[in-house]
Parts: C-alpha cells; sequence; structure tokens
C-alpha cells in the first residue's frame, strides 16, 4: 500500500525457478504443459537429493549425501506438508553419523508424528570440569551417540494437541579416542566418571 501511495510501482509477479530451469533455459528445451501440470500436482511426493560437505573443527572435513521427501497426506488447502529428511557422512577424522528427522501431518492435520533420530559414531576433545582447565588439559574421547526421539500428537480441536512421545538418548562404548590411550585412566572424564 505504501508503494502504491508514493507512485512506486510493485514487481511484477515472477515464477520461481530452480537449476532444472536454468539448464532448461540453456539448452532450449521447455516443459509441456503436461509435464508443468504433472510438476504442480500436490499428489506426487517430491524428492530431492544433494551432496553434503562441510568442515568444523571437532570432526574435519565432511562428506555424504543428504535426501528430502516431501508430500501431502490429504486436501492442501486443509492439510500440511510433511517432509523427511536423511542424511549420511562421514569425516576426515574417522566420524560417521546417520540421521532422520521428519514430520508426518495426517489428513486435515488430524495427527501429526515428528522425530529426530541419529546414530553416530565419532570422537571429541574433552576437558576437566572447572574454570582452571587449559587447553593442553585435551583428552579425545571416543564414543557412539544413538538418539530417538519421536512424537505423535493428536489434534483435539484447532490449535490444540495432545500426544505421547519416546525419547531415548545414549552415549556408548566410551573410550579413548585416537593417540589418547596413554592419559585415559588419568583423564577427567574417568576421573567424574567413578
Amino acid at each position: 500500500q505504501l508503494e502504491l501511495k508514493q507512485g512506486i510501482q510493485p514487481p511484477p509477479d515472477t515464477e520461481a525457478v530452480d537449476l532444472f530451469d536454468l539448464l532448461r533455459a540453456l539448452r532450449h528445451k521447455e516443459l509441456t504443459a503436461e509435464q508443468k501440470a504433472a510438476a504442480l500436482d500436490p499428489s506426487k511426493k517430491m524428492y530431492a537429493v544433494a551432496p553434503v560437505i562441510g568442515y568444523k573443527p571437532s570432526s574435519g572435513v565432511m562428506v555424504g549425501v543428504a535426501g528430502n521427501v516431501a508430500f501431502f497426506r490429504g486436501d492442501p488447502g486443509t492439510t500440511r506438508i510433511s517432509s523427511t529428511v536423511t542424511s549420511l557422512t562421514v569425516s576426515s577424522l574417522k566420524q560417521t553419523s546417520l540421521t532422520a528427522r521428519f514430520s508426518v501431518f495426517g489428513r486435515d492435520d488430524r495427527f501429526e508424528l515428528d522425530g529426530d533420530n541419529r546414530a553416530q559414531w565419532t570422537s571429541q576433545d574433552t576437558f576437566g570440569l572447572g574454570t582452571s582447565t587449559l587447553p593442553e588439559d585435551e583428552v579425545n574421547m571416543a564414543f557412539n551417540y544413538f538418539r530417538l526421539y519421536d512424537t505423535l500428537n493428536v489434534t483435539l480441536r484447532r490449535n490444540v494437541l495432545a500426544g505421547i512421545g519416546f525419547h531415548y538418548s545414549a552415549h556408548v562404548d566410551v573410550g579413548p579416542g585416537e593417540g589418547a590411550e596413554a592419559g585415559w585412566s588419568d583423564s577427567p572424564y574417568v576421573a567424574y566418571s567413578e
């Protein structure tokens, strides 16, 4: 409204463009009307797969793959879109991570199933407790981490839900990481655990 009052014209409506649209334009290959209609069909599942490349000091260089599936379990006018995202990565510090997160909405949003599930075979530098711990006191700790966080909510009335969930989280097979075997028995982790 402010733009119209000041005489500024809003930008024209533009269509969203993705990488595949650009590739088709470069090749002068347009979608047919049937292909466009199929792409906008809400009853079809939507898929995406992408490489994962990253870095952080605690894991080093990470590479892997991630995938996403999105879909409607009911009328898009009354049902939220459901999605699942999974990924598998490995790192230069010999760490592996498998994750699966999802949100599934039932027809007319009658129920919602949420999940955040992870399996990690990893390691991390650990230090003693308190402010007197020095950076050279670090000890590399290897461990496996498993997490299952799944919740089912049922809609009682608009914006009021009731649900039940299962949350499990555990660090297991904790031990010295690579090169930390010698000082492990005297490490702050072992002392604190005992």
